[in-house]
């Protein structure tokens, strides 16, 4: 392991880590997606628990985010970028370089459940295997010389093309999205309470009104997030089975998917909120 200053333009981002630190994230990406699952059922079934603005807040974190936020640290904490060089495969992380020589690889095996995230392992002739996480694995495989051609690795390159699109998605998904829902809850709550959209502001001042609208706004943008999770769970399942089924068509499947995603996801959140608001 030497000192590198910096990667290969042409290197491939991912993450290199022993297979028991891919237990461990995987535990903690399943324990985020569960625990949005639990919250959304206390919300939709009921509980003992009040489920207030903090309430929301403070399980949503425990449940979801922490957990989330520590498998992202693991995974930031063991990035880096992949590259053949000659005779070797050599991983650039956090200023270091780790060479591994290709003849010592006996076999790279694509994950079968893609958790954290899809990825290869390595099992090397001599030596503890490797575990590589990388969002199109198939680019690996035939850097390596293996067949990149799977179910499972095509599923994963269609899922990496998807997530190409964008990284301010999320923040229209949720954020933005999160002002209409949030805008039309909170003028309610203003006729309601203080009979006019801008009531609490005569009333109180501009402070407590802004105030008011971002809680409302931080409010509806967990619900969202709430009800996206079952839905990307489904869809990605879905694309899953498809892969499996017909992997020369996975593509066209996402595509088909990602559409539906988007019409129940936005659709079905605005429909929940007319439903809401009939009397």
């Amino acid at each position: 392991m030497t000192r590198e200053d910096a990667a290969p333009a042409d290197a491939h981002a991912g993450a290199v880590y022993a297979p028991a630190w891919r237990v461990v994230i995987a535990a903690l990406r399943v324990w985020s997606r569960a625990g949005l699952l639990l919250v959304a059922a206390l919300v939709v079934l009921g509980s003992d628990v009040d489920m207030t603005p903090l309430v929301l807040f403070r399980a949503v974190a425990v449940a979801a985010a922490l957990p989330a936020l520590a498998a992202l640290l693991l995974e930031q904490a063991f990035a880096g970028r992949l590259v053949r060089d000659g005779t070797r495969l050599v991983a650039h992380a956090r200023g270091r370089r780790v060479e591994i020589p290709l003849d010592a690889v006996a076999e790279a095996v694509p994950w079968q459940v893609p958790l954290p995230g899809p990825g290869v392992t390595l099992r090397l002739h001599a030596g503890p295997s490797l575990a590589v996480a990388l969002d199109d694995p198939g680019a690996l495989l035939a850097l390596l010389g293996a067949a990149p051609y799977r179910p499972i690795v095509r599923w994963a390159a269609a899922r990496a093309r998807a997530r190409r699109a964008g990284w301010y998605r999320p923040l229209v998904r949720f954020a933005l999205f999160g002002l209409v829902p949030g805008a039309i809850l909170f003028r309610t709550h203003q006729w309601i309470a203080y009979g006019g959209t801008f009531g609490q502001y005569y009333l109180l001042g501009l402070r407590a009104y802004l105030g008011t609208f971002l809680i409302y706004w931080a409010t509806v943008t967990l619900y969202l997030v709430l009800w996206s999770n079952p839905w990307r769970l489904v869809a990605e399942a879905v694309t899953l089975v498809g892969a499996w089924a017909a992997p020369a068509d996975v593509t066209a499947l996402r595509h088909r998917v990602e559409r539906g995603y988007a019409l129940s996801y936005y659709g079905g959140a605005l429909l929940v909120l007319l439903l809401r608001l009939l009397p």
